[in-house]
């Protein structure tokens, strides 16, 4: 540990000494901007397999430089590992991860190197960057995009880029390792008026073995969007359908997969005290890698609950009343759908409502009910509040619970996750929480209660947190991505540098 604090020492040391750098650049030319960030992560967990086990030590280090002079910028982001078993295929020194070059007019926008790109409401693709879970998604290739009054038209192509080394406590493992994927794109987009727009977009895809550098997969997505805004001075409309040709790959022949398809359509009405919103979303057999549909799920972290964003239609209602006078919100979501993998039909319910108490201060209220018909169903309800106390200062509490009946149609199971978690803001620059975890349903040698304790610091361009205790994994979710999260056992200390 005090290796670890001396690095963060020198860290520090360079993070003030760039920042020194980058206000004299900017005094040289006003055009001139050097900006950088460094991300560390240490970790000492214990092995949840082997108690006996001496604790797994890891470091983990990202760094991104970026320079802007005029209508150019270029990027660089590298990252470093070390793991105390010595692998040598783990531990790198460093390893260059993406790199930009970038020039951008009114009118042209061209990239060469990585690029985060994304189309449609992220049906066909979307590549994108999600931190929490080490996702970093790019497209290592070229970009030319042309955006005149009223029209864009844009083309690109090169291959999919992921991260080697993910800075990140539980990554998403992205399986690129025996593989590449090679794309490319084109799409056009017109406004009719003010404040329609109506657009186009081919992709094609393709998935090569890294061992034999043949061809196994091919995929051609063709989709369309239209979007009007102010209909009647409060209503927006959005639609996107997208229909996909697969390609299989079998003794030099191309053999062709019966044809998929997604669309999702959105109208919402918005005035004050206020917002209805509709949507609805059709999948079928729309089965492909690097995508971030809409879900039309509850930011709700459902444990088990299939991520099926292939083969599935569903209807999304939603209203909310929110008063100008006091503050207060109330809302409600009611979804149905098909699950077409499951065979079954589903609903999700959920209510809630936000009550101000004072300054800075209120309360929020959330209960829900999701029932896959004869799979499962999961009661979850949470309490959240904000309570000002002495100047500056201020507590948070948060208590959830989630009761879930699984596998109804084959071997029943119950599981019961409740939390409750406290925070004590000092200041604006730090704070300190405790969280208790209690699962009553879990196995002896799982464990039933989990403890931990936690602090954060921030400070100009410095921003840090520790942890120290134990969680019991499950489900996690962060920017719309959802995944089942092992438990963690252990201490861990993360800072960030912006300067």
């Amino acid at each position: 540990m005090k290796g670890v604090f001396t690095l963060l020492a020198i860290l520090s040391a360079m993070a003030f000494s760039a920042t020194e750098m980058g206000s004299t650049s900017d005094s040289l030319s006003n055009n001139f901007r050097v900006s950088a960030s460094n991300h560390l992560i240490f970790s000492s967990a214990n092995n949840d397999v082997d108690k006996t086990s001496p604790p797994v030590k890891s470091f983990l280090n990202e760094g991104k430089a970026r320079v802007e002079f005029g209508y150019w910028s270029g990027g660089l982001h590298f990252t470093n590992s070390y793991l105390a078993s010595n692998n040598p295929k783990t531990n790198r020194l460093i390893h260059l991860e993406k790199k930009s070059l970038r020039y951008e007019s009114k009118n042209w926008q061209v990239i060469v190197g990585d690029s985060h790109q994304e189309l449609g409401r992220g049906m066909a693709l979307s590549l994108y960057s999600e931190p929490v879970f080490g996702i970093d998604n790019s497209l290592e290739g070229a970009v030319v995009k042309y955006r005149p009054e009223n029209f864009e038209m844009t083309f690109w192509g090169g291959r999919v880029n992921t991260l080697v080394t993910p800075v990140a406590i539980n990554p998403v493992d992205m399986r690129m390792k025996d593989r590449n994927v090679i794309m490319a794109s084109g799409s056009l987009g017109y406004k009719l008026n003010g404040n329609n727009r109506l657009g186009g977009h081919y992709l094609i895809t393709v998935n090569q073995r890294k061992l034999d550098s043949d061809l196994d997969k091919r995929l051609q997505t063709v989709g369309l969007t239209f979007s009007q805004e102010n209909i009647l001075n409060s209503i927006d409309l959005y639609l996107e359908s997208n229909a996909m040709v697969t390609d299989k790959a079998n003794k030099g022949h191309w053999i062709r997969n019966p044809n998929a398809s997604a669309s999702f359509a959105s109208l919402s009405w918005s005035k004050s005290p206020w917002t209805l919103k509709g949507e609805l979303k059709d999948y079928r057999k729309f089965d492909c890698d690097f995508r971030r549909p809409p879900s039309l799920e509850e930011d709700v972290p459902l444990v088990n609950v299939p991520n099926n964003v292939s083969d599935v239609t569903a209807a999304r209602i939603y209203a909310e009343n929110r008063s100008l006078e006091t503050g207060t919100k109330i809302y409600s979501s009611f979804l149905y759908g098909r699950d077409r993998l499951e065979n079954a039909n589903f609903y999700h319910a959920v209510l809630g409502n936000k009550i101000p108490l004072g300054r800075k201060s209120e309360v929020e209220f959330k209960t829900g009910y999701r029932w896959l018909l004869n799979h499962s169903n999961i009661s979850h309800g949470s309490i959240k509040g904000k309570i000002k106390t002495l100047p500056g200062q201020m507590v948070e509490l948060e208590f959830r619970k989630q009761y879930s009946q699984l596998q109804l149609n084959t071997t029943p199971t119950q599981e019961d996750r409740n939390a409750v978690a406290i925070t004590y803001s000092f200041s604006e620059s730090w704070n300190m929480s405790a969280g208790l975890e209690y699962v009553p349903t879990n196995d002896l040698e799982l464990g039933k209660e989990f403890f931990n304790l936690g602090a954060s610091y921030k400070k100009g361009s410095l921003s840090s947190r520790a942890f120290i205790g134990e969680t019991s994994g499950g489900a996690q979710c962060a920017g719309g991505v959802c995944r089942q999260a092992p438990a963690y056992s252990g201490a861990m200390l993360e800072a960030s540098y912006l300067f």
